[in-house]
């Protein structure tokens, strides 16, 4: 029978033995991977975190850390070793941060750790980036994200990689969560309100985005001007006009601000302030060939609009008043003439303007500009 001082000399081997294969597991697991024996370092530092004193040890998940590390950037196939060995490395330098203090070792090493993986991470997304392998460069930005989520850089180049591959789920996604971190980059909202409106088909939801880019950006008239074109296409033409004004103040000589203006008082039927801010916008730049093309077409169909009227009246009304009629609607010929002219200059491989072009001087009896004008539409459309 065995002694009573036997038996505690025995506890006493057991226990100091246990404590020794806690610390000889990690110590394995360390040789391991210095051999690059993964699977044999991945086994050693599973048995040493499944063990109560070692697991709150920080030394064991900073090794547990740079394990997964290790498989992580490995050339063996990952899967084989471990589904997610990134979580699991970050996982691992988390852990030993948690249970050391600031001042221990590896509370600093594991820390470290991390900032090296981003910047390793990072680094490879950027190569790739740089060698146009736009797929690869994603990957490793989206794994970049993982070490860090709130860190904007791996969003913002995983969304221009996507943006260069024609992947615009990708890049929309991106952009947006760019967005929600707090992106300074108006250009990151043009491209929100952008996919919102193209992508999504939702001109209410690209119009949020673009009150949450003004609210950000008071002053970009570029956002100030998709606002314009998202509140017309939801027919808020008052808050339109509105943000146009606001735009006007900003850039004064902005000739485009003036034809949109224009453009949204033609809509709404106040034609003179139409007219107005269409020869204000031509005033600022002559070559505008919309706010030229929109003023001729606003006279020649104000013109049409007369001719239409004569044609419908009597012939007792047409001997009273048909040929008022039709001297008024020549006026307006005459008005769109020159604007369809200097359009046809600043234009001239468009065929339909020469077609219009054509129909207005036979209105106004000018035959031999009327037959170059449609020798000119048939060259151009190939007859």
């Amino acid at each position: 029978m065995m002694s009573k001082t036997m038996k505690i000399l025995c506890f006493l081997f057991l226990t100091t033995s246990f404590v020794f294969s806690q610390d000889s597991m990690v110590k394995k697991a360390e040789k391991d991977l210095e051999s690059s024996d993964l699977k044999g370092a991945i086994s050693a530092i599973g048995r040493a975190t499944n063990q109560a004193k070692s697991s709150k040890k920080a030394k064991t998940w900073y090794v547990y850390g740079q394990i997964y590390k290790a498989v992580f950037l490995s050339n063996e196939k990952i899967d084989r070793l471990d589904k997610n060995p990134l979580q699991e490395s970050l996982n691992g330098f988390k852990t030993a941060v948690a249970l050391s203090k600031e001042s221990d070792t590896y509370h600093t090493l594991s820390q470290y750790e991390i900032q090296n993986l981003y910047n390793a991470l990072l680094n490879k997304g950027t190569d790739a980036y740089q060698k146009a392998n736009y797929s690869e460069a994603i990957k490793w930005f989206d794994n970049s994200k993982a070490v860090f989520p709130k860190d904007t850089i791996a969003y913002l180049y995983a969304g221009i990689s996507a943006q260069a591959i024609k992947n615009d789920k990708v890049a929309y996604k991106n952009y947006t969560q760019l967005a929600e971190l707090g992106s300074n980059q108006p250009l990151i909202y043009n491209s929100i309100i952008f996919y919102a409106e193209n992508l999504d088909n939702d001109n209410l939801k690209a119009l949020e985005w673009s009150d949450k880019a003004l609210k950000k950006f008071p002053n970009n008239t570029d956002i100030l001007k998709k606002r314009v074109t998202l509140l017309i296409k939801t027919n808020q033409y008052e808050k339109a006009k509105d943000e146009l004004l606001k735009a006007i103040k900003i850039e004064p000589k902005n000739d485009i601000l003036y034809f949109n203006l224009g453009y949204l008082y033609e809509i709404t039927d106040q034609n003179s302030k139409a007219i107005e801010a269409y020869n204000k916008s031509i005033s600022l730049n002559p070559n505008n060939f919309n706010a030229q093309y929109n003023t001729g077409v606003f006279y020649f169909n104000q013109a049409t609009e007369l001719y239409k009227k004569a044609n419908d009246l009597s012939l007792k009304e047409y001997g009273e008043k048909g040929k008022a009629i039709e001297d008024k609607a020549k006026e307006f010929l005459k008005k769109a003439l020159p604007y369809m002219e200097k359009a046809s200059e600043i234009k001239p491989d468009d065929p339909y303007i020469f077609n219009t072009l054509s129909g207005l001087y036979l209105r106004l009896g000018m035959d031999v500009k009327a037959k170059a004008a449609q020798d000119k539409y048939d060259e151009l459309m190939g007859y």
